[in-house]
C-alpha cells in the first residue's frame, strides 16, 4: 500500500510520478521537506551564528560554526584580511608571517620553523649516515639506469625483429 503525501500548501501530490494524472505538487519545496512537514517533523532553522538573524531563505555561509547570514560573513572575512594585511610570506612553506619574523638564511628569507628544517637536513647530510644514504642513492639511480637502458634495448632488437 503506498502512502500518498499531500502538500499543506497548495495540495498537490509529493513525489508524483510523471504519468500520474493527478495535480503535482508546485511548491519550491524539496520532498523531504514536504514529507517532513506533512509528518508534523519541526522545520530545521537556519540562524545566524552571530546575529541570530534568520537565514533560511537568504544568501548565506556554513562552517563548523554554524550558518552566517551574508553581512556577518561578510564582515568577518574582512577582519580576517586586515588581520593578515602586512604579512608576507616564507620563501620555503608560504606561510603569512609579519616581515620583522622573516630570517635571512642561505640567501633567502624564511620563517623561524623552516631555518630549524633547513638546519636539520643540514646536520643529516653532513652525518656518516647521511653520506652513506647519499651513496646508496646514487647506486640506485646508476642501476635503474642501467637496466631502463637494457629494457630499452631489447625492445628495440624485438622490433626490429632481431630477437
Amino acid at each position: 500500500m503506498s502512502t500518498d503525501i499531500i502538500c499543506p500548501d497548495c495540495g498537490g501530490l509529493v513525489g508524483a510520478d510523471p504519468s500520474d494524472l493527478r495535480r503535482k505538487c508546485t511548491c519550491n519545496l524539496n520532498d523531504t521537506d514536504h514529507v517532513a512537514e506533512a509528518l508534523g517533523a519541526p522545520k530545521v532553522q537556519k540562524v545566524c551564528c552571530i546575529c541570530g538573524k534568520d537565514v533560511s531563505h537568504e544568501k548565506r555561509a556554513k562552517d563548523s560554526r554554524g550558518y552566517w547570514c551574508y553581512d556577518c560573513h561578510k564582515a568577518e572575512r574582512a577582519r580576517e584580511r586586515a588581520a593578515e594585511a602586512g604579512k608576507v610570506p616564507c620563501h620555503d612553506c608560504g606561510r603569512l608571517v609579519v616581515p620583522k619574523a622573516l630570517i635571512a638564511f642561505e640567501g633567502d628569507k624564511i620563517c623561524a620553523r623552516c631555518k630549524e628544517s633547513r638546519q636539520e637536513k643540514k646536520k643529516y647530510r653532513a652525518s656518516a649516515v647521511g653520506k652513506e644514504h647519499a651513496v646508496h642513492e646514487t647506486r640506485q639511480f646508476v642501476l635503474l639506469g642501467l637496466f631502463g637502458l637494457l629494457l630499452l634495448a631489447v625492445i628495440l632488437l624485438h622490433a626490429l625483429h632481431w630477437l
